[in-house]
């Protein structure tokens, strides 16, 4: 009689145990790999350039405010502090301070209210000139302190 061959035995018959993987299986967990990589690639530059603009944001608002600061010190009179002639403030008398900062830009208008006594809106904008979409403005209402003498 001859020897029977099992179902096992032939499907084992041309696969060893210490064969190791096929092209195919090897293929399949390169392109698994790959595609996991490319997604922590992403998300990295997405930190990276989420950094990078909560760090403009800062600087440029750090800016501002000291400008702001320095414009509220300054006499009532003072130069910097001239308001626009047509009393438009988007016209006329643009003050700049970029001298410091060359990547940062300052510029204010000066408007003279008349309807309230003795008193003038600066309105300040910071431009952060290397990414033109970021500005921030602000507001300040000064007010002409009369000092009385003795």
């Amino acid at each position: 009689m001859g020897k029977e061959t099992t179902k096992y035995q032939v499907c084992t018959k041309y696969r060893h145990e210490d064969d190791g993987y096929t092209i195919i299986e090897v293929l399949v967990a390169i392109a698994i790999f790959a595609i996991g990589m490319l997604a922590i690639a992403s998300m990295q530059i997405g930190a990276t350039q989420g950094t990078t603009t909560a760090r403009s944001n800062t600087e440029l608002t750090a800016l501002a405010e000291d400008q702001m600061e320095r414009l509220t010190r300054l006499p009532f009179d003072d130069d910097d502090l001239v308001a626009n002639h047509d009393g438009n403030s988007s016209t006329g008398n643009v003050h700049t301070d970029d001298a410091n900062h060359s990547r940062f830009r300052a510029e204010w208008w000066v408007t003279d209210n008349d309807d309230l006594m003795e008193t003038k809106t600066v309105t300040l904008t910071a431009r952060d000139m290397s990414r033109g979409r970021l500005n921030l403005t602000l507001q300040h209402i000064f007010h002409e302190v009369v000092r009385e003498e003795d």
